[in-house]
């Protein structure tokens, strides 16, 4: 990867809630509590708005073009961090421990707003 070009997008890995789907026939008493699964999504945030955020986990530089993109409404996300890819690390010293680098979470959810005129 000597050779990477960063798009100019922040990379992201992204914590959220998706809808369960069972295929098999169920019982009621073997139906889960939660009615959604936690997945996690990773690649470069390229759209994020009011409704969501639309992350692809492919880039073709040549051609400036994305692929495997996923859409996420915002108010499924539960967490997202964001990584700096431009950075290069230090090399490892022989015998030296592992330490991992830690990145803050960002706030994606929007404040609540109050409905005028209703409730």
């Amino acid at each position: 990867m000597n050779g990477f070009k960063n798009p100019g997008y922040p990379f992201v890995v992204i914590a959220w809630d998706d809808a369960k789907v069972v295929n098999d026939e169920t019982k009621i008493e073997d139906i889960h509590d939660s009615p959604t699964t936690l997945f996690y999504t990773t690649g470069w945030l390229i759209k994020s708005n009011d409704k969501g955020l639309w992350v692809a986990a492919e880039w073709a530089p040549d051609d400036h073009t994305w692929r495997t993109i996923t859409s996420v409404p915002r108010g499924w996300i539960r967490e997202m961090t964001e990584f700096n890819l431009s950075k290069k690390r230090k090399k490892k010293e022989k015998g030296a421990a592992v330490v991992a680098e830690t990145v803050a979470p960002i706030s994606v959810r929007e404040p609540e707003k109050a409905d005028a005129g209703h409730g």
